[in-house]
């Protein structure tokens, strides 16, 4: 340890604030941050560690040997994590994931956005009536209601371009639920070209 900053209340250590030497004891130029707290009856523990690189080390293991940005760990799994994705990671040897939770009326975004759109496309759950939601070039294009029908092209959840509807098997219909196919084995579809041929 470089040195540390130490909270105490009634002579016991709660927190602490620790700088610490890197691993390159050649150059002797690098160091990393250790952050510490307790809980009650417990001893004073490390629950958070910023290494040499800036990567954030949270969960029950500390490493931050992943990424570029919050690594939360909670066992290791071997695997290694791509570059065009990296700088959230959670990991854990078994199940593992992540809740978002909101009020019963309350929706829960996953958004993604650019310099022209912060919501360009979106994954959305909405808890007052139970659907999902999906998004490309910031409209909506598929919708999952809460009794499993799936929408396409349309927000509509009583018909669309494409519905799963249970008993009835596949349905395909136009956007004024004209049924257009429907068949409750295997249904096969062809695209047309300009000349109405099947291809």
């Amino acid at each position: 340890s470089l040195g540390e900053l130490l909270w105490q209340w009634n002579g016991t250590a709660v927190a602490k604030i620790q700088a610490r030497a890197g691993v390159d004891t050649t150059n002797k130029d690098d160091g990393s941050m250790a952050f510490y707290t307790t809980t009650s009856g417990g001893s004073i523990t490390e629950r958070m560690r910023i290494t040499s690189e800036g990567v954030v080390g949270m969960g029950a293991v500390l490493d931050g040997d992943l990424g570029v940005g919050l690594h939360i760990k909670t066992s290791d799994t071997g695997a290694d994590v791509h570059s065009s994705a990296d700088e959230l990671v959670i990991e854990r040897n078994g199940d593992g994931g992540m809740t978002f939770l909101n009020s019963t009326s309350g929706e829960s975004f996953i958004n993604f956005g650019d310099s022209g759109d912060n919501d360009i496309g979106q994954m959305s759950y909405h808890h007052s009536s139970n659907h999902m939601a999906f998004k490309t070039n910031a409209s909506e294009r598929m919708r999952i209601n809460s009794a499993g029908i799936v929408s396409i092209g349309t927000t509509e959840t009583a018909y669309g371009n494409l519905l799963s509807a249970g008993s009835n098997g596949i349905i395909l219909t136009d956007t004024s639920g004209s049924i257009i196919a429907t068949d409750t084995g295997n249904l096969t579809l062809a695209r047309t070209n300009a000349d109405n041929n099947n291809r």
